[in-house]
């Protein structure tokens, strides 16, 4: 299990949205790890949804179980990011990769990550015209561009706009708290 040295419970209060189009990762770790999430040698599952499909591999459960072997090599990495741009940063609640093919859904809810209270950090790996929306429409669109990262409050309502310029959008997603 991913271990955190905790010291105290941190003071959930969000100011704003925290997104940044800066390149977070170092170039040669970044292609690694996008070299790995975009082959053969990497596996997703499909999760039971009406629309749109989805495959995703989870990293980390929320029973805390690492259910991959690539948690370390692939996670890590963007969890050092967050903890270096949310000072508040105290425990990792799920991490799983998302990998949405091209498909024709244009009926997609808004919904949010959990009930708990939380953040969401998400990182794309590829580059594509396809993004996220907030419900609250004064919060910026985010996820077009790989290697970024953006966090925000996880009790706000998103949704995926599907991408048309590529076969597919694969994303990290990252709860915490």
């Amino acid at each position: 299990m991913y271990t955190i040295e905790k010291s105290n419970k941190p003071d959930f209060e969000f100011k704003e949205e925290s997104s940044s189009t800066k390149k977070v990762l170092d170039e040669n770790l970044f292609d690694d790890i996008k070299r790995l999430l975009c082959s053969n040698e990497f596996s997703y599952y499909l999760t039971p949804s009406e629309s749109p499909v989805i495959f995703q591999h989870m990293f980390l459960g929320l029973d805390h179980t690492i259910n991959s072997p690539h948690f370390e090599s692939v996670c890590k990495p963007i969890i050092d990011e967050i903890k270096k741009n949310d000072k508040t940063f105290f425990n990792i609640l799920r991490a799983k990769a998302v990998c949405y093919p091209k498909q024709n859904a244009d009926k997609i809810e808004f919904d949010r990550e959990l009930i708990k209270f939380h953040k969401t950090a998400i990182f794309p790996i590829i580059d594509t015209n396809g993004f996220y929306e907030f419900e609250n429409k004064e919060l910026s669109n985010i996820g077009q561009e790989a290697n970024t990262l953006s966090i925000f409050d996880g009790n706000e309502k998103y949704r995926i706009k599907l991408q048309t310029d590529l076969s597919y959008k694969i994303d990290i997603i990252i709860n915490y708290e």
